[in-house]
């Protein structure tokens, strides 16, 4: 028994060690597998420029979508995590090729243009490809090549051809008293545009250059590696002081924002509205507006004038009187009267349609013959009263004496009237 003892207690610690072992094997294992750090956390992201930059007093951030105006950031950081700003980015299937790529984060030239137009931006260059984050290991071996990471700052023609990288792998240089250290560093070229100045400088090559905006009032700053101010390279040296100063100087005391997003959150400065006076009105009738106004005025005169010379006032038929449709009936056949007397023939062709009207009304239509005797036949079926009375001024009415006069026919006349309209009210 004592011997079985002592050999259990020699392999309890044997089992620790292999607990532990299994334990750091699946600890790791699970790192593998574990999603990776997000950007702005990784080497390449920005979080330690942050802290250093909130430490020496400067107001700095990440984007988060907020909306601001035009000019009223001091410094938009905007990092150009995208090799080919041309086309979208399409992941390889290959993980090797896959972890080979730089490209982070989809960007458009039209995106970059409008952020650059809309605030004071400082463009870094991308340097490092996906593996380099994935694994926080800095390499040479894991760059992107230089045409690729000039591909999207390129577009401001600030510099002719590809970022400069010299053999040595570490670069030292000095700015403001302050020794910076660079891992295989890239340089813009000594041959600069027009439009830009270096503001940081070293024997292999320009490192911070300021140019005039494309299509705006703000000037965009490149930076040529982004060493300087991620969270790989801002740790070397005395790189935090050089990041931290020059990044507070550029946005002169104003707000820096770090920039990942793909979204253009800034609005154009709405330009403010002129009040408007009552004495701005009289501008329309001020020369030569007021030539204008007195034609239309000259014109509605005369088209006035000539429409009541033409037309003259409105005709008021019936006067708005209870006997007017009487009178005007009384009116009528007194000028058919007085035609008569220039023509007997417009009498008889008077009673002739009247006679038609009635045939028309009574029986639908009209037939070739004399329609009194299709009338009076019809009333005698009737009415035969009514058919002996209309009978008789109908003749009376188409066959007057041939010197009748004109208060004969006038009679004739009524007494047809009186009888066509018995026809109808019986009355």
């Amino acid at each position: 028994m004592t011997a079985a003892i002592g050999q259990r207690r020699a392999a309890t610690p044997v089992g620790v060690v292999l607990v532990l072992l299994g334990l750091v094997g699946m600890v790791l294992w699970l790192a593998n597998r574990a999603p990776t750090l997000p950007i702005d956390r990784s080497a390449i992201g920005l979080r330690a420029l942050e802290r250093v930059v909130s430490a020496d007093g400067g107001a700095i951030s990440y984007a988060v979508g907020q909306r601001m105006l035009e000019g009223t950031l001091g410094l938009r950081i905007l990092p150009i995590l995208d090799t080919d700003v041309s086309k979208p980015f399409v992941p390889p299937e290959d993980e090797q090729a896959y972890l080979a790529t730089g490209t982070e984060r989809d960007l458009t030239p039209g995106l970059i243009r409008g952020k650059v137009r809309l605030q004071p931006t400082l463009l870094v260059a991308p340097k490092w490809t996906r593996a380099m984050r994935h694994s926080g290991y800095a390499h040479h071996s894991l760059m992107i090549s230089p045409e690729q990471a000039v591909n999207a700052i390129d577009r401001l023609d600030a510099f002719d051809g590809p970022l400069l990288r010299p053999r040595a792998p570490l670069q030292r240089f000095n700015f403001n008293g302050h020794d910076g250290l660079l891992y295989a560093p890239q340089f813009f070229p000594e041959t600069l545009s027009d439009r830009c100045v270096p503001l940081i400088s070293t024997q292999a090559g320009h490192l911070l250059i300021e140019c005039d905006g494309p299509q705006s009032n703000h000037p965009v700053w490149l930076l040529s590696d982004p060493d300087l101010i991620n969270n790989h390279g801002i740790t070397l040296a005395s790189n935090a002081a050089i990041a931290s100063e020059t990044l507070r100087e550029l946005a002169a005391g104003a707000p820096i924002l770090i920039d990942t997003t793909d979204e253009i959150f800034s609005t154009v400065q709405p330009q403010p509205r002129p009040k408007r006076a009552w004495s701005d009105l009289l501008r329309f009738f001020a020369y030569p507006m007021s030539i204008a106004w007195i034609a239309l005025l000259a014109f509605t005169v005369l088209v006035l004038w000539r429409a009541w010379v033409r037309f003259g006032p409105p005709l008021a038929i019936f006067d708005d009187r209870l006997s007017a449709s009487r009178d005007a009936s009384i009116s009528a056949k007194a000028r058919i009267l007085r035609m008569v007397g220039n023509d007997p023939k417009l009498f008889e062709a008077h009673v002739a349609n009247r006679l038609r009207r009635i045939e028309r009304t009574l029986f639908g239509g009209t037939l070739p013959g004399d329609p009194v005797t299709r009338i009076v036949g019809f009333l005698k079926r009737v009415d035969p009263e009514r058919a002996a009375g209309f009978a008789a001024a109908a003749v009376a009415a188409t066959t007057p004496a041939q010197h009748a006069s004109a208060a004969q026919l006038q009679a004739a006349l009524d007494d047809f009237e009186r009888q066509a309209e018995r026809l109808f009210d019986g009355s």
